[in-house]
């Protein structure tokens, strides 16, 4: 019940809830990957790219970025952002980082990069 309002909340007209739902999510699976699979279902990964992609504020694309580094470590929520982002994820971090003038955008897309390359928890 409360995976589906952390999501809602990543329209909400405040930049501050939405920041702070983003970083909840990421939350969910700092230490486990035991909800992973219902973020997935609630497809927090694809709202989480778009937070990122679109969100007229700083904090909350921050946010995202840290919470899908948080998801990243997991094979399941990995391959669902590997097919979610086209044609390529890593691509997609790339152009992130390097479009943002922001520096702690950068910082959390160079952190998604660096958990990739480590072994994905099944």
């Amino acid at each position: 019940l409360a995976v589906p309002l952390l999501i809602n909340l990543l329209s909400d007209s405040e930049r501050r809830t939405r920041a702070n739902a983003a970083g909840a999510i990421g939350n969910l699976v700092r230490n486990s990957g035991v909800l992973c699979e219902d973020l997935i279902h609630c497809q927090a990964h694809e709202k989480l790219v778009r937070v990122v992609e679109n969100d007229s504020a700083v904090q909350p694309r921050r946010m995202a970025l840290f919470s899908i580094g948080n998801l990243v470590v997991y094979k399941n929520a990995r391959e669902a952002l590997f097919s979610f982002v086209r044609p390529s994820f890593q691509a997609w971090l790339d152009r992130v980082g390097a479009q943002s003038s922001d520096a702690m955008v950068k910082t959390y897309a160079n952190r998604v990069t660096s958990k990739l390359a480590q072994v994905p928890i099944s």
